[in-house]
C-alpha cells in the first residue's frame, strides 16, 4: 500500500513555482498495477522518484508498507569507471545479498543482459542500450513488493523486449508494478488502474481503459465531463501526527502580536499572577559597630643620594690645550 498525505512538489523557476503535484491525498491499494500516464513534462518521473523515496516533497508525505525498488529507467544508478559486474556487487552487497549466493546472482544478471564479455568492462564505454539492459537485469535480479519502471521495457531488440514482458508476466503473481510509458496498449494490457498527471493535478482512474480514454480525449483537445469527478489534487484535513510541519508553518500569521493583551489594568495572559506577600515597612538599618582600624607606623623617610658633581673644565683652558697641540705640530711639520 502507497499513501499520499497532502503530497506537494513543485521546483523554483524564473516564472514562479512549477507545480508537479498539490495537495494529493491518495490510497494505493495493496498489489494494485498502476499505469501512470501524461504529457512531456508534466512530472511522471517525479512523481516516480517520490515514491520511491529518491526526491521528498516540499509539504506533505508518502507511506508504503512495500519493500520497494528503486526508479528502473533508461538513465543513472550506475558508477562509469566500475566495469557492470563491479556494479552489480556493489547493488547486491548493499541489498544484503550473502556471499554464498552472490556467483549465482551475478551470473543471472549478466545472463538475463546479453552484453557477454563486456559485463567486465567499464561501463563507461557501454553504448545507451547496454547500459538500459545491465540496469534492467540488475533490477530484476531482486524480489521486491513492488517494481517501479520509468519507460524501461522499450529497451533493446525485438527478442529482448519480448522477454522483458514475459519476466514482467511471470512476476504479477508475487509483485505489483508502477509504469510510466507511452505505449498505453501496453499498459492496458498489464495495469489495472490508471494515474493521469497534468498541469499539477492528479487524476485516478480505478479503471485503466477509461483512463487511457480520458487522456486521448485530452490530447485531442476535449476535456471528457467526468473528468474533475477523477481529481484527487484537493486539499484533505489531516489532524494528529499525519499533519504537516512545513503546512502548519505556512499557516502561521506573522503579522499578528505573539501575546494576546487583556483589557487595560491586567496583565499579559501567559504571565502567572503572583501571590500578594505583606508588605514589609522600611526600617533604617542598625549602624554596625566600629572597629578600630589599625595604626600603621609612617614610612622611613629615604635617603637621597646625589652623583658628585663633575667639574668641567673652562671652555677657554680647552681652547688653549687644543692651540698648543696645533703649534706642536706644525713645529714637527718643519
Amino acid at each position: 500500500m502507497i499513501v499520499f498525505d497532502n503530497v506537494t512538489k513543485y521546483f523554483p523557476t524564473k516564472h514562479g513555482r512549477k507545480y508537479i503535484l498539490r495537495d494529493v491525498s491518495l490510497t494505493l491499494k495493496t498489489g494494485e498495477n498502476v499505469g501512470v500516464i501524461g504529457p512531456n513534462g508534466a512530472g511522471k518521473t517525479t512523481m516516480m522518484r517520490l515514491i520511491c523515496g529518491v526526491d521528498i516533497p516540499n509539504a506533505g508525505r508518502i507511506d508504503t508498507t512495500y519493500f520497494l525498488s528503486w526508479p528502473m529507467g533508461l538513465a543513472g544508478g550506475l558508477q562509469g569507471a566500475m566495469s557492470g559486474r563491479e556494479n552489480a556487487k556493489f547493488v547486491c552487497r548493499i541489498l544484503g545479498e550473502p556471499e554464498d549466493r552472490l556467483a549465482e546472482k551475478l551470473a543471472f544478471i549478466q545472463d538475463f543482459a546479453e552484453i557477454g564479455s563486456d559485463f567486465d568492462l567499464p561501463v563507461q564505454n557501454y553504448s545507451n542500450g547496454m547500459r538500459a539492459r545491465l540496469n534492467f537485469a540488475i533490477s530484476m535480479g531482486f524480489k521486491f513488493d513492488c517494481y517501479v519502471v520509468d519507460e524501461l521495457t522499450a529497451v533493446g531488440d525485438q527478442r529482448f523486449r519480448e522477454k522483458s514482458a514475459k519476466f514482467f508476466k511471470d512476476k504479477r503473481d508475487e509483485a505489483c508494478f508502477i509504469k510510466v510509458s507511452h505505449n498505453l496498449k501496453e499498459l492496458e494490457d498489464e495495469c489495472d488502474s490508471a494515474l493521469f498527471i497534468m498541469d499539477g493535478k492528479l487524476y485516478y482512474f480505478p479503471e485503466i481503459r477509461e483512463g487511457i480514454q480520458s487522456y486521448k480525449d485530452v490530447l485531442n483537445g476535449s476535456t471528457p465531463p467526468t473528468l474533475n469527478t477523477h481529481l484527487v489534487s484537493k486539499r484533505q484535513h489531516v489532524s494528529g501526527s499525519g499533519k504537516s510541519w512545513l503546512g502548519a508553518l505556512a499557516s502561521v500569521n506573522l503579522k499578528a502580536p505573539l501575546f494576546k493583551r487583556k483589557p487595560k489594568g491586567h496583565v499579559l495572559i501567559r504571565e502567572p499572577e503572583r501571590a500578594k506577600q505583606p508588605a514589609v515597612p522600611l526600617t533604617s538599618p542598625a549602624p554596625k559597630p566600629s572597629m578600630p582600624e589599625p595604626s600603621m607606623p609612617p614610612p622611613a623617610p629615604r635617603e637621597l643620594v646625589c652623583s658628585p658633581q663633575v667639574e668641567e673644565k673652562p671652555k677657554l683652558d680647552r681652547f688653549a690645550h687644543c692651540t698648543d697641540i696645533l703649534e706642536r705640530m706644525l713645529d714637527v711639520r718643519k
